[in-house]
């Protein structure tokens, strides 16, 4: 079909390279996120396992009950704090302290904090029911607040049983520093993020060739497809060129058979003036009929190049009658011509178009073999932007199980040989390329009326404001 649209910005290759890679990108960027994410916290995980377990099984070895319980100050502060940078602090340690089961703080890194008693601590609460806790902190909490930043830490509570299964005597907190771990984070997530990318560009490639097959090939198949409907549009009129010059040929016969009679008749001896007069008389009507067959079979033999154009329907309608009324084919019939008073203007091809109405009007003709009416109507449609145009006949009528069939290439009720069946399927071919539909009335009775509508387009202006 025939649209008034502007072309699209994009074609649906160019179209398709953007959505996917649109998708591709934030398919990527969620992929990454997820797995980095999940590296990163599987790391910290493991570290806290790794430290949970070796705090635990030193300090439920190297320590006594006593000591893990009652507050460490003076000799036993420096002996206490020897033992702990000996067995468990390391250089990434930068905070410890210990807890026992009363809240109470049995030894810190700072001393100040030794015996002081905190109760707003969550992590200790989990801790002191068994449980391991940690989280990313940047010492922000009260007991905290005498303390030197160090940026962000892993707060690590680790509950400590002196026998397996027994109770809770203190809790060993550390703050961990992360700079090594997280640069190992870092590293995996850099690896991540590159194959990440690496492989989304790879199927984006990949996509974008399959696609891009696939688009080459409807594209080619489209334009075969186009070459085929050219093809079987031009064996139609040739079929069609082919019938009206055998009309034609015989008309045109008659006429020389005229002309040659009076030839004859004023080549005899002495003739009168009035044969001669009348000889005269004859020749031009006779002649200027002979040019139009002439004109007429080289209009329909080499029609001009498709050119969609604002066109008279009327003058189309007429035009198309009086080629077949001249060449013969409508003289056993009683063609009734009734027009639209209105100037109708649809946008279309001459040539295209009057091959339409002719297949139509020589199918019209070949239902009446003996006889009938052929009428002819155009008038603007109910429907509102469109004229129809009516084609009827007083012949056998098309049955109504061959009327869904009608319109189907290589579909003919004709005899072999009279008919290639690509006349109806070419017909709605150029209809609908104009943007129209055809649809068909019939019965044994009555006969068939074939029914167009076409999009009425405004006439063209002369340069005056006016329409011509």
């Amino acid at each position: 079909m025939i649209h008034s649209l502007k072309p699209s910005a994009f074609s649906p290759l160019q179209r398709f390279s953007l959505i996917t890679l649109c998708a591709l990108v934030f398919f990527g960027l969620f992929f990454g996120v997820l797995v980095t994410r999940f590296i990163e916290q599987n790391m910290l995980e493991r570290s806290r396992q790794l430290s949970a377990e070796y705090i635990s099984k030193v300090v439920s070895t190297e320590f006594s009950l006593m000591e893990l319980s009652i507050p460490r100050s003076g000799a036993d502060y420096a002996a206490f704090s020897s033992k702990i940078d000996r067995i468990v602090l390391g250089p990434q340690v930068v905070r410890a302290k210990f807890w026992n089961s009363k809240r109470q703080i049995v030894w810190s890194d700072d001393q100040k904090l030794v015996g002081q008693v905190f109760r707003d601590n969550d992590e200790l609460e989990d801790a002191l029911k068994g449980k391991i806790t940690s989280k990313l902190s940047g010492l922000k909490k009260k007991e905290h607040a005498s303390e030197k930043h160090h940026g962000e830490l892993l707060e690590l509570y680790v509950p400590i049983r002196p026998v397996a299964g027994g109770e809770i005597v203190t809790v060993v907190e550390v703050y961990q520093r992360l700079d090594a771990l997280l640069e190992d984070v870092y590293r995996q997530k850099r690896l991540i993020w590159l194959a990440t990318s690496t492989g989304f560009l790879l199927l984006y490639l990949l996509l974008f060739g399959v696609f891009r097959q696939a688009t080459l090939r409807i594209e080619r198949q489209h334009i075969e497809k186009i070459a085929f409907q050219k093809r079987l549009i031009e064996a139609e009129r040739q079929q069609m060129v082919a019938t009206i010059a055998a009309s034609i040929g015989h008309e045109l016969n008659n006429t020389l058979t005229s002309m040659l009679f009076f030839s004859e008749m004023a080549q005899v001896p002495s003739p009168s003036m009035e044969l001669l007069q009348r000889f005269a008389r004859s020749m031009p009507p006779l002649i200027q009929r002979l040019m139009s067959f002439g004109k007429n079979l080289l209009t329909i033999g080499h029609p001009p190049k498709p050119v969609f154009v604002p066109l008279d329907i009327n003058d189309l309608l007429k035009r198309v009658t009086g080629l077949l009324t001249e060449s013969g084919m409508l003289k056993k019939f009683d063609v009734k011509l009734d027009l639209s008073p209105d100037f109708v203007y649809v946008h279309g091809d001459h040539g295209m178009l009057e091959q339409v109405i002719t297949n139509l009007v020589i199918n019209a003709s070949h239902a009446m073999e003996k006889g009938g009416t052929l009428s002819i109507r155009s008038k603007c449609s109910q429907s509102p932007g469109s004229v129809s145009i009516e084609i009827a006949d007083t012949g056998h009528g098309i049955p109504r199980e061959n009327q869904e069939k009608i319109f189907e290439p290589f579909f003919t009720t004709k005899e072999p040989g009279k008919g290639t069946g690509l006349g109806m399927y070419v017909v709605k071919q150029i209809i609908e390329e104009h943007g129209g539909t055809i649809s068909i009335n019939s019965s044994s009775s009555q006969g068939t009326v074939f029914l167009i509508q076409l999009p009425v387009a405004k006439p063209l202006s002369d340069g005056t404001g006016e329409e011509s």
